[in-house]
């Protein structure tokens, strides 16, 4: 839909407004406008029009590039400030990050726009929390200046005759800030990294109190601070050094060696070079801050025209907004009306601008809540979470080294004298191939450098780390002695070592909360997700010290692999299902018995699958599709206990109708084998797809108590649909991710049961889970290119063929109907007079990039997972008129631990929790059994006369079984018959009390 001429109009006239403002280049401004009306013919911008233009202006900006006033070079971006780009279109900063993303998922940006996005976005969060602490602790080491607004205002009314003024804390206050944003500016590298920040803000406020010390300015300080140092320089005589980060580090959070080697390699330099180029004045030999009022107030001038100059040609955000009297306003945090003295105005204003601004955190993954430690100090602060998470680590590793230990070359020697050198090898070779490129993002030499030496630090405790997990797991592996099990040889693995190596570096890079995000350790040292999976498992196992957030990462590690990273279509998981001798394997083949769901009869006989469930199905033969792998199985399996039923469509189609089920025919159970603890399928293929049931089932059986899907009827067909598009599609997965299918499996089930759940609701509680991405359902693969792959035959998303035209018309109507009735939120097709899809709605579309034709989930089903499925879900379609059956595949237990590890109570106690080991205790043949809410008091009574009633309390056992009653001490006996007394005391007493109440 186009826009109306006036609204045409209004647009152009809008558009041409802010460029005049902006003194945009008419080239940029034409493409802005052009993009704006191209999305505005597919999408509904709702809310202010000045906000989405500020998106396309913005877009345009970093995608464009002006030459240079000598013309001999261009510059990327056209030097447009993205703080007047915001003030001028009237859109607050949080308002722009949020509308900044669904215009990227609306104009298709690239990733590497996308990505430009999300670190200033990062950096800002960062930087709001920086500067929440840098308030707390300015206030602690300098006195609060009282007369800002008059000193401001004297400044405004005698600007002919500049009599610069004595440094006041507040300009202390903001010199300090600004330094601090400008020499993080420089270093891109660490603008994400919420410790790295803050042992930079350390440095600058370090600076600050040397300069104020320097230029004998104490009145700057706070008196008790100032006096508590003076006194420890006084008892130790030897420390010349002035400085107070070791004690900032010691109040405030934090470590001094990192900040130590950052003040060395990341700050010294930047000031001296400062100092060099004449922006700050002072010592060029010491470095110090001349705070005489003029060299001062030039500083001041100097170095904010040197940071907007740098933020102007980054297309970066001023990050000086936090100083401005109307942050609050700019970055679209609630006012509130304060009327408190200047010092209590600034923390309150600081924590107002900052309350909102939330620093991204990893959300706990659905599979591996039960396997985390409880929470600690949940009021801390981000930066304190973050520092004492690498201090948390060091603590770990104290006493250790980066080397194998005597223990360790020990085992080593048992085992195979060669493995030692081996494993020094690969850690040689990965470790100068981590340093490299950990260091690889910074430009200049010097920076390089430091950044050389960040890496060097990181990469000796990833050292220690390995070879202390590599001694735990040898010496759990030796303990257990598996049979025909060679240890050597899979210590001698070179995917193994690879693996663990960079698990642990994984592990340190996320304790020092590192911008370089999983999967970078993996591209660096180019090892396979399916490869890598592995030794997550058996890390956490062998190290029992590690802690709530760093479980929860490699949570949500192994269930980004089991999701969508082992799909990939060069994994090796597909030369494992091709060269596997058996099929792809069913959820009940690989499951252990504990993580089945299983549901009891009238009887109370434990069943495999409930019969009941699948009472009102239109059932036909699994071997529906032609062309399902599923015809060569055989029709029972072992161990599996596989039920059918028959009853009348129109029963069925009546009982679907009003909710109820209908009543059993007949019910023909196959013969059951006897149940084992161990599953059908074993191996590392099996394994995997183990935990990949594991995972869609706890995800699918969230998403389904989000959506109100109770029944079980219900949940059992969806999940047999899912298990049936894994088994005989499984080139659906190749490059997509789980979830996909698990949301197309729910909506197809849900249209062909007539339970109406429309694509919108479904992806509504979707959004609700925390593992969910936008791109997981806006950007799904449609098809690849002939170009991009030689084997496409191969991939999944070259197989949308048609339905076979040789089934019966029935099954065509059905299919027909399945792609023409779809709920109103899917909009397959654009009527004349209806209006476009919002950004929050999907529109069904498709965009052609070079390698490959990605479209949204809605495009996704009906172009390839409707031809593929439909043929199978419409056998639970209560209109069938077939008398077939099928088979439903049980639930897995959503809330099994899955050899989940034994876990420390308590860091101070030495109490371990495992999981109870799976097997069959029989219940004890004289049980009560008692309901709150439910039950008579009588039942409660009969339970607390057994457990009370002396009988249980048998003299018997305290002696030998030879010896009678008769042959015990008397003192013994007239012991217990005091304790008999009491007990009988205690009963008439709580049974008075009883019947009083009553």
């Amino acid at each position: 839909m186009g826009l109306s001429s006036e609204g045409d109009q209004e647009v152009r006239a809008c558009f041409q407004e802010v460029c005049s403002s902006l003194n945009m280049d008419r080239l940029t401004s034409d493409q802005a406008l052009n993009t704006y009306e191209n999305i505005s013919m597919n999408y509904t911008l709702e809310g202010n029009m000045r906000h989405w233009i500020a998106c396309a202006l913005y877009v345009e900006c970093r995608n464009g590039n002006v030459p240079t006033v000598a013309h001999t070079s261009r510059i990327e971006g056209n030097c447009v400030s993205l703080t007047r780009l915001l003030s001028i279109c009237r859109i607050s900063l949080l308002d722009f990050f949020t509308k900044m993303k669904k215009w990227a998922d609306m104009a298709n940006l690239n990733e590497r726009m996308r990505q430009r996005i999300e670190t200033i976005e990062k950096s800002f969060c960062v930087t709001a929390k920086i500067y929440e602490k840098y308030v707390q602790i300015f206030t602690s080491v300098f006195k609060e200046h009282q007369n800002t607004a008059q000193r401001r205002s004297i400044k405004a009314v005698k600007r002919r005759v500049h009599r610069p003024t004595q440094c006041s804390s507040n300009d202390m206050f903001h010199f300090i800030w600004t330094l601090y944003v400008y020499i993080k500016g420089r270093f891109s590298a660490i603008c994400c990294d919420l410790v790295n920040c803050y042992h930079l803000l350390l440095c600058c406020i370090d600076y600050g109190y040397c300069a104020a010390l320097a230029a004998k300015r104490t009145d700057l300080l706070d008196p008790k601070f100032y006096e508590a140092q003076q006194d420890k320089l006084k008892k130790d005589s030897d420390n010349q050094d002035v400085g107070i980060i070791r004690e900032l580090v010691k109040s405030h959070d934090g470590n001094f060696e990192d900040a130590s080697v950052l003040k060395a390699h990341h700050f010294r330099y930047p000031i001296q070079q400062l100092m060099e180029e004449k922006i700050l004045h002072g010592d060029l030999k010491t470095l110090a801050l001349c705070l005489d009022p003029a060299a001062f107030d030039t500083s001041i001038k100097k170095l904010n025209k040197t940071y907007e100059e740098g933020v102007l040609k980054e297309g970066e955000l001023d990050e000086r907004i936090f100083l401005d009297e109307n942050a609050q306003d700019r970055i679209g945090t609630p006012r509130h009306t304060l009327d408190s003295v200047q010092r209590e105005l600034r923390m309150c204003q600081a924590d107002t601008v900052v309350k909102l601004v939330e620093v991204p955190q990893l959300l706990t993954p659905l599979t591996g809540r039960s396997n985390l430690h409880n929470r600690e100090a949940i009021n801390r602060s981000p930066v304190s979470t973050a520092t004492q998470c690498a201090s948390k680590l060091q603590a770990l590793l104290a006493g250790c080294k980066n080397a194998p230990s005597k223990e360790l070359q020990a085992l080593f020697s048992t085992l195979d004298p060669s493995l030692e050198a081996s494993v020094l090898e690969t850690v040689k070779s990965m470790g100068d191939a981590f340093c490299t490129a950990y260091a690889q993002p910074v430009s200049d030499q010097r920076g390089s450098s430091g950044h050389m030496d960040f890496a060097r630090k990181r990469l000796q405790l990833g050292e220690t780390l390995f070879y202390k997990a590599l001694e735990n797991i040898v010496n759990i592996e030796m303990k257990q002695k598996r049979p025909n099990t060679d240890l050597a040889a899979h210590l001698s693995h070179s995917v193994f070592q690879q693996s663990l190596f960079a698990c642990c570096l994984e592990i340190v890079m996320f304790c020092y909360n590192s911008q370089r995000d999983f999967p970078w350790i993996l591209e660096v040292f180019n090892l396979m997700p399916y490869n890598f999976y592995k030794i997550i498992e058996p890390l956490i196992r062998a190290e029992e010290g590690l802690w709530r957030e760093v479980v929860k990462h490699l949570n949500h590690i192994e269930e980004q692999i089991l999701e969508c990273l082992s799909w990939k279509e060069d994994s090796p998981l597909w030369d494992a299902i091709e060269h596997s001798e058996q099929p792809v394997p069913m959820c009940k083949e690989v499951l252990l018995q504990r993580q089945i769901e299983t549901f009891q009869d009238a009887d109370g006989n434990d069943i495999g699958e409930p019969h009941t469930a699948i009472a009102h199905l239109p059932l036909k033969g699994l071997r529906g599709d032609q062309d399902s792998s599923l015809s060569n199985r055989k029709a029972v399996q072992a161990g599996c206990t596989t039920r059918y039923v028959t009853v009348d469509s129109k029963t069925a189609a009546a009982a679907a109708a009003d909710g109820t089920r209908p009543n059993i025919v007949t019910v023909t159970s196959a013969p059951e084998i006897p149940k084992e603890n161990k599953p059908l399928r074993s191996g590392s293929l099996a394994l995997f797809f183990r935990k990949v049931y594991h995972l869609a089932g706890v995800r699918f059986q969230d998403l389904c108590a989000r959506l109100g899907i109770l029944q079980k009827d219900i949940q059992l067909k969806i999940w047999t649909c899912f298990e049936h598009s894994i088994v005989c599609h499984i080139d659906l997965m190749k490059d997509r991710h789980l979830d996909q299918l698990i949301l197309c499996a729910v909506y197809v089930i849900t249209k062909v049961t007539r339970v109406e759940k429309s694509f919108q609701e479904i992806l509504h509680c979707y959004r609700q889970q925390p593992q969910n991405k936008s791109h997981v359902y806006r950007s799904v693969l449609l098809r690849k290119n002939p170009t991009h792959s030689d084997n496409s035959s191969r991939t999944g998303s070259n197989s949308s063929s048609p339905v076979p035209a040789d089934k019966d018309d029935g099954d065509n109507k059905r299919t027909e109907q399945l792609s023409t009735t779809r709920s109103s939120s899917t909009l397959p097709m654009m009527l004349p007079n209806s209006q476009p899809p919002t950004p929050t709605r999907l529109a069904g579309t498709a965009t052609q990039f070079e390698f490959d034709e990605r479209g949204d989930i809605i495009k996704f089903y009906n172009e390839i997972y409707r031809k593929r499925m439909t043929t199978f879900a419409i056998k639970f379609s209560p209109d069938s008129n077939k008398n077939e059956s099928v088979g439903l595949t049980p639930l897995p237990r959503a809330k099994c631990v899955v050899n989940s590890p034994r876990r420390q109570v308590s860091h101070n106690r030495k109490v371990f929790v495992s999981p109870l080991k799976a097997g069959c205790y029989p219940v004890s043949p004289k049980h009560h059994t008692y309901h709150f809410s439910q039950s008579p008091a009588k039942d409660l009574r009969v339970i607390n006369r057994m457990v009370q009633s002396s009988d249980n309390v048998s003299k018997r056992i305290l002696h030998e079984d030879d010896v009678s009653e008769d042959d015990s001490p008397a003192t013994k006996r007239c012991f217990f018959k005091k304790i008999q007394t009491v007990m009988q005391e205690r009963q008439d007493v709580c049974g008075g009390a009883s019947s009083t109440d009553n």
